[in-house]
């Protein structure tokens, strides 16, 4: 009996067992203050965030020559190492971390549970940041979020902002925006839109710029490119990339790269740690503002916690002077004076810190050279053919080149033209231009120190109006094309004599307008089939014959308006050539008789007026051939 009931109790207590085995899988799965940190931050890391499962098995370290950086960060960028810890890491000895070469360092300072959603703050918050900045270290803060409403987001940026907004960050606020796996957690069930993950992270990072904090999205580059728009963030806010590999491949900007997970950082146990770089750009922290042509003023950017600034000139011996302290947290601009024309000058400024701001000093900007003003000057311009204007100045003193600028008026601003190089280079002749248009030019010298232009101021504008230009058909017919090339359509065909209005050239080929079916277009034409000049614009005369006898031939025509005259000429067929056979001074003759020819036999003429210049004669265009035959 006895043995029947311990058999009977423990079937009761498989049984009780076995009913409750679901309910207390899903209580672990997902308890109530769930840390979405404990996954990733314990080695349990998503795939997406390697490249390759090498990769995953790396050990990062400062320093280390493996890592490519993409090819715009560098020319003009520091790249910083630095570290992103929550209460995972234990105990750490800040001191020793920034002795190990730590730049900077991103502290978690909330989080969201995965199960219901509550917002918890790191256990070691209050215990990193103000170690850090002590120590020396910028620092950070970011919250690992499980948003799924805009709603949600904001309620996270107000959170992680409260936890912090004791101390004094330097670097963003974070919105860590992952799954805890791909199938774990609220977010990754809530299987939101893409269009709904990139408005969560934009409202975040709205209400942390409305408190005047700087945002940034940190996520992987698969929730970059497949479960977000990135375009619709990186635009206003930054981006910390995530991807576990030697060199990124992910194609948008980014300002952090979080390369591995798997960093060991002296000052952090034995514990691994996330590594990052940071990209700081550099190239405008420091630019020349003015010259003149007795100083240089530079500017920069505010440095965070400044209380003033030290001003540096490079001395003929490449080495840096103070040439100025500046009392003024505010100030950001300096004016070095006393100089003289083409004086080149480089410097560097650095600002002296509050007291509670770790370090005495901030890092030097980069350098910034300045090449005080040169004497200018002085403009000539006129227009020397169809299509081309030429420019001319004075030799200027001290000149390296001259930059060279024609007024846009489509833009209502001047465009640089040209860059003339050479100091003894006095001309220039801009070509290619269109007819009936106003140019405007001017221009001012420079002297080039090292690669730096010190300027001359620029010259009065020139201007010169370009007029277009009466041209006429010289062959029997041409093609009027739509562009300069035979590739291009014919819009149809002009014959001899048609009268055109030239208004610029491309190459071999002129700009023309004409009449075309009665409809006014604009093309272009082989300039050996134009002829322009004065001769152009003489009447073009219509040539008709009539036989009168067995030996005489009438020639007649309209009178041309405007001419002093006409020349008859007569083919040679012998010497296969047109030979002149009269010459008539009325203006008002329309007629001619030749006479002594030959019966029942062929002739061809053609006939041009001209106008006199002088003593000499200015001649238009030969009609087409006409032929007249005898009786």
């Amino acid at each position: 009996m006895k043995k029947r009931t311990r058999i009977l109790a423990a079937l009761l207590t498989m049984c009780v067992s076995i009913s409750m085995l679901p309910f207390c899988t899903k209580a672990a799965e997902i308890p109530e203050d769930g840390d979405p940190g404990d996954y990733r931050l314990n080695g349990k890391i998503a795939p997406e965030f390697y490249d390759t499962p090498a990769s995953a098995k790396a050990r990062a370290v400062i320093n280390n020559s493996k890592y490519q950086h993409a090819s715009k960060f560098k020319d003009g960028y520091e790249i910083q190492t630095g570290i992103d810890v929550s209460y995972h890491q234990g105990n750490i000895d800040w001191k020793k971390v920034k002795a190990a070469g730590v730049q900077f360092a991103i502290i978690r300072a909330g989080y969201r549970s995965y199960g219901e959603g509550k917002l918890y703050p790191d256990k070691q918050v209050d215990n990193y940041i103000p170690a850090a900045i002590n120590a020396g270290i910028p620092v950070g803060a970011y919250i690992f979020s499980q948003a799924i409403t805009e709603k949600e987001a904001r309620e996270e940026a107000d959170y992680i902002i409260s936890k912090v907004s004791n101390y004094k960050l330097k670097l963003p606020i974070v919105l860590d925006y992952e799954y805890v796996t791909p199938t774990l957690g609220r977010l990754a069930t809530a299987k939101l839109s893409r269009a709904k993950k990139t408005k969560i992270c934009n409202a975040f990072c709205a209400r942390v710029a409305s408190k005047g904090y700087t945002p940034m999205v940190y996520a992987n580059r698969s929730m970059l490119t497949n479960d977000m728009y990135a375009d619709q963030i990186d635009g206003k806010y930054k981006i910390w990339l995530a991807q576990y590999n030697t060199k990124v491949t992910y194609g948008r900007t980014y300002e952090y790269w979080q390369y591995s997970p798997t960093g060991r950082i002296s000052g952090i146990n034995d514990n691994n740690v996330d590594m990052n770089f940071r990209y700081v750009k550099q190239q405008e922290t420091l630019k020349i503002k003015k010259t003149t042509q007795d100083s240089i003023t530079i500017q920069w950017a505010p440095i965070e916690h400044a209380s003033g600034y030290e001003v540096f000139k490079k001395n003929t011996a490449g080495k840096y002077v103070k040439i100025a302290t500046i009392e003024d947290a505010d100030a950001t601009t300096y004016t070095d004076t006393g100089l003289v024309k083409g004086e080149a000058g480089t410097y560097k400024v650095r600002a002296f810190l509050e007291e509670d701001a770790g370090e005495d000093y901030s890092s030097f900007t980069p350098a910034a050279t300045g090449v005080t003003g040169i004497d200018g000057t002085a403009l000539s311009a006129k227009g020397t053919a169809l299509n081309r204007i030429s420019l001319g100045w004075e030799q200027a003193a001290d000149a390296s080149g001259y930059i060279i600028q024609r007024y846009d008026s489509a833009k209502k601003s001047y465009t640089t033209i040209k860059t003339v190089t050479s100091p003894k280079t006095l001309s220039y002749t801009d070509a290619d231009l269109d007819a009936s248009k106003t140019y405007t030019y001017r221009i001012r010298a420079y002297k080039s120190v090292s690669g730096v232009k010190g300027y001359s101021g620029y010259t009065e504008a020139k201007a010169v109006t370009k007029k277009a230009e009466t041209g006429r058909v010289s062959v029997s017919s041409v093609n009027f094309r739509k562009g300069p090339s035979t590739s291009y359509k014919s819009q149809g065909t002009l014959t001899r004599g048609k009268t055109v209005s030239v208004t610029g050239a491309r190459g071999g080929w002129y700009k023309v307008t004409a009449k075309l079916n009665g409809t006014k277009k604009t093309g272009y034409v082989m300039k050996s089939y134009i002829k322009t000049g004065a001769g152009a614009r003489i009447g073009f005369p219509s040539l008709k014959t009539q036989a009168v006898s067995k030996s005489k031939i009438k020639l007649s025509w309209k009178q041309i308006i405007g001419v002093d005259g006409y020349e008859i000429v007569r083919y040679n067929t012998k010497k296969k050539a047109y030979k002149k056979i009269k010459t008539l001074t009325n203006p008002k003759t329309v007629s001619y008789t030749d006479k002594g020819l030959k019966k029942r036999t062929k002739y061809k003429y053609k006939i041009r007026a001209y106008q006199k210049n002088g003593t000499k004669k200015v001649y238009g265009f030969y009609s087409n051939p006409k032929n007249g035959m005898t009786r």
